[in-house]
C-alpha cells in the first residue's frame, strides 16, 4: 500500500472512486422507484370479475406474489442505494483527510529542512566563537560542538501518520458495513430467473396497452386492462405465450415489456440478478 512520502495524491493513499459509487447509488435508487411503481401498478390488477376458469385459477396462482417480490425488490435495491451513498460519503471523506495529512506531511519535510539548516548554521557559529576564543585560525574544524539536532518534523509526521492512519479505519469500518448492508440486500434479492422473466412480461397487465401481438398470429387492440382482460377471457392461449416469453408486448406507456429480460449485467446488479428496468 502507498504510504505518505511516497505520494502526494490522496487517492493514492486512500483508492476508490467517490463519482463512481454515487452514480452507482443513484442508477440502484432510480431502479428502487420504478421497481415500487411496478409493484403499485401490478397490485391494482384484479381479474376476478374479467376472467374464470382453470386458466384464470392457475394465473391467480402464479402471479399472487409478484407484486410482493417487485415491492421487496424496490426495497433491497433503496437499501442497497443508501449504504452505497453511505460508503461514497465515508470514501470521500478518507480522501480529504488523506490530503490533510499530505499537507502535515509536507509541512513535516519543510520543518525538517529549516531545522536541519538551522542546525548546521549553529554549529558553524559554535566553531568560529571557539575559533576567536582559542585564536586559532578560523578554518579550523577540531572543535565539534556538541549541538543535539530536534526534529520538529518529527511531531508533524506522527500526526500526519495518526490522521491517515484513522481515516483507513474508519473508511474500512465504514466498507464493513456497507458490505453487510449490500450482502443483505443480495441475498433477499430474487435468485430466480423465471421470476424476473416473468414479472418483467406480467407487468404488461397492469398498464393500458397499444398492441399485443404473439407468435405474429393474433393481435388484439385493448385501451384499458379491462378489455384487455376480457379479450384473454376469450383466449386465454395468449397470456400463456406472454407468460412463456413469446409475446411481443408495446406499452402504452412507450416502455417495453421484453425489456425486462435477463439481458444486461453490470452496475444495479445485486447478487447476481440483473435488475434490467
Amino acid at each position: 500500500m502507498t504510504e505518505l512520502g511516497q505520494t502526494r495524491d490522496p487517492v493514492a493513499l486512500i483508492p476508490g472512486s467517490v463519482s463512481s459509487a454515487r452514480a452507482a447509488a443513484t442508477d440502484w435508487r432510480q431502479k428502487s422507484v420504478e421497481s415500487g411503481e411496478v409493484a403499485t401498478a401490478l397490485a391494482r390488477v384484479n381479474v376476478d370479475d374479467a376472467w374464470s376458469g382453470s386458466a384464470a385459477d392457475a394465473f391467480r396462482e402464479k402471479y399472487s406474489g409478484i407484486p410482493t417480490k417487485w415491492s421487496d425488490a424496490s426495497k433491497h435495491l433503496s437499501a442497497a442505494a443508501n449504504a452505497l451513498d453511505t460508503f461514497a460519503d465515508y470514501l470521500e471523506w478518507a480522501q480529504a483527510q488523506a490530503g490533510e495529512a499530505i499537507a502535515l506531511w509536507d509541512q513535516a519535510v519543510a520543518a525538517t529542512a529549516a531545522a536541519k539548516q538551522q542546525h548546521a548554521a549553529d554549529i558553524a557559529a559554535a566553531r568560529t566563537e571557539f575559533a576567536r576564543a582559542y585564536q586559532l585560525p578560523s578554518t579550523a574544524n577540531a572543535y565539534s560542538p556538541e549541538i543535539p539536532f530536534v526534529d520538529p518534523g518529527d511531531a508533524l509526521r506522527a500526526q500526519a501518520r495518526a490522521v491517515l492512519s484513522d481515516a483507513r479505519g474508519q473508511l474500512g469500518a465504514a466498507a464493513e458495513r456497507s458490505a453487510a448492508a449490500l450482502d443483505t440486500a443480495a441475498d433477499a434479492a430474487p435468485a430466480q430467473p423465471d421470476f424476473w422473466a416473468l414479472a418483467g412480461e406480467a407487468i404488461s397487465l397492469a398498464w393500458d396497452l397499444q398492441a399485443l401481438q404473439a407468435q405474429n398470429t393474433f393481435a388484439i387492440a385493448a385501451n384499458s386492462t379491462a378489455s384487455f382482460f376480457n379479450a384473454l377471457a376469450q383466449h386465454p392461449d395468449i397470456l400463456w405465450e406472454i407468460l412463456g416469453g413469446i409475446g411481443l408486448i408495446s406499452i402504452g406507456t412507450g416502455g417495453e415489456a421484453g425489456g425486462f429480460a435477463l439481458d444486461a449485467t453490470g452496475v444495479g446488479a445485486l447478487g447476481g440478478v440483473p435488475l434490467n428496468i
